[in-house]
Formats: C-alpha cells, structure tokens, sequence
C-alpha cells in the first residue's frame, strides 16, 4: 500500500505488525511521521530506507516496533508509530542531520520535533509533543 510518492506502508511497519494487521497497520502510523520521511527523501533526492524486510532486506525495526521487542528502549517513539530511522547510501548520519538543521523551518512545519544526535549510518527523527518550538536534538544511547 503506497502511503507517499516514494513510500509503502511495510517500509513504516515490522514484519510482526504487518504479517498481523496487514493494510490496517496504518491505524499505527502518525501521518507525521510519513510526511517527515517524504520531506527528507524529496530534498536528498536519493533513495531512503527505512524496512526493507518485505524487499528481503535486513531492517525490520526503522519504523514501528512491536512493543514485545527488546530493540530499543521501554517507551521508544518506534513504538507509538511516531519515529523513524532513515538511512542513505553514501551519507553518514551527520550528513543526514545537516540536512534536516537546514531545512529546520520545513521539517518542524510538518511535525518534526525530534532527531538523535551522533548515530553513525542513520537518521533518527520522530514527532514526538516536546512542547518547544525549536528541535529537540537527543543523544545516541
């Protein structure tokens, strides 16, 4: 199910959610955090993965987690299908990180509040309420 000119619904989901829930798995999904990955794909004008379980790939866990797994923390925003890992080929998670600080006044238009800082191959970026106008920047645990 296509979900945004360049995505599909399983890159938002793990396999679990997906196999369970199929096109309804969307009821778990903040639009935001759709529209956040478009945004970013729009502007590098590359390829970005988040799942690619469903392709054969190996990331099941860039999008929204099972509460059941062990990936991450107790209360991560994967959970509440309010983040997303994104990663490019070629690009390091600084190079990513640049991108959206200067594009800041776009990514918080939409609902970005939140990206990680120092992750080494990805972009953490979610929509979680902060109460700041301004973007969060969390560190890597």
């Amino acid at each position: 199910m296509k979900v945004s000119n360049n995505f599909t619904l399983q890159e938002f989901v793990s396999e679990s959610v997906y196999v369970k829930f199929g096109n309804n798995s969307i009821w778990f999904i903040d639009q935001k955090i759709i529209n956040i990955a478009q945004l970013f794909r729009t502007i590098v004008d590359k390829s970005v993965t988040i799942n690619n379980w469903h392709n054969k790939g190996s990331f099941n866990e860039s999008g929204l987690r099972d509460f059941s797994t062990s990936t991450g923390v107790s209360f991560s925003q994967h959970k509440f299908g309010r983040a997303v890992d994104l990663k490019v080929d070629g690009m390091t998670g600084d190079q990513m990180r640049k991108i959206v600080i200067d594009n800041k006044i776009a990514f918080l238009q939409i609902g970005l509040t939140t990206i990680e800082d120092k992750t080494p191959t990805w972009l953490h970026c979610d929509c979680r309420n902060t109460g700041l106008k301004d973007l969060l920047i969390v560190p890597f645990k």
